[in-house]
């Protein structure tokens, strides 16, 4: 159902965030490195350290972050836009579809917007001459919901 934004109607929304593993290896490898700098220097520079370097982790973990939106008939990924005159033929793809898409069988101009720990991708294909991009491959956690805005968005 399509929820009133600050400049329209949004149609789709989905944030994919960093897996609680990620957290667990990050907080870890901050937490080995602050006990390390703690054998070795006053206690309150190491304090700042670890304050400073937790802060880092956090930051860069939540920054990580992909926002992907459907709204005001522009596809937003990330900090990219693409408007819906651009849109050509949607598809959703999921296990060795999106394996192959991503891997061995790539095109070389499709625009990534890629995160590691995903699997499923949505395809777009750019209907524009002058964009040096053939495809938007965007990984998402709900690709046919994703596809089915894209395309909605395009009849609309």
């Amino acid at each position: 159902m399509p929820t009133p934004a600050r400049f329209g109607i949004v149609t789709y929304q989905e944030r994919v965030r960093v897996p609680i593993l990620w957290w667990i290896i990050a907080l870890g490898l901050a937490l080995s490195l602050d006990v390390a700098v703690f054998a070795y220097v006053d206690l309150w520079i190491a304090v700042l350290f670890a304050v400073f370097s937790t802060a880092i982790v956090v930051v860069g973990l939540v920054g990580y972050t992909l926002r992907i939106t459907v709204a005001d008939d522009v596809l937003r990924a990330g900090r990219y836009s693409l408007e819906a005159e651009y849109v050509g033929d949607v598809t959703a793809l999921r296990g060795a579809e999106a394996d192959r898409v991503l891997g061995p069988g790539s095109d070389k101009r499709s625009f990534l917007i890629t995160r590691p720990f995903l699997r499923d991708v949505v395809k777009v294909e750019i209907d524009d001459d002058a964009d040096p991009h053939s495809a938007w491959l965007i990984n998402t956690r709900k690709p046919d919901e994703l596809a089915g805005a894209i395309r909605a968005m395009q009849a609309a």
